[in-house]
């Protein structure tokens, strides 16, 4: 099993570098991929037609592991009970204090 993983303005299939566009889908993706022990391939589905396509690929590369890094700090269970009381403002304080680390 294999994802391919991009970014887009929401209108069209964009191809963007990943991670550059809609951070907190993508932080939320990456976090569940994590959680349910997701151990398969990550590739990059882009088309980057005004940059160089290695120094795209780099940025991908980047952006991912940023936001594999971010995902795997958040406490699943501390989120889970976040989750579970329906308070939005606890959900964002677990993540805030991630991105503030």
């Amino acid at each position: 099993l294999g994802i391919h993983f991009n970014d887009a303005y929401r209108e069209w299939d964009d191809d963007l570098i990943a991670g550059s566009v809609n951070i907190w889908d993508n932080l939320e993706f990456i976090w569940y991929l994590d959680k349910i022990g997701y151990e398969g391939w990550l590739s990059f589905d882009i088309f980057p037609f005004r940059m160089d396509a290695s120094e795209a690929v780099k940025l991908c590369i980047r952006n991912s592991e940023n936001l594999i890094k971010l995902a795997t700090k958040i406490d699943k269970q501390e989120l889970a009970e976040a989750q579970k009381s329906m308070r939005a403002e606890k959900t964002l304080s677990i993540i805030q204090k991630v991105l503030e680390d």
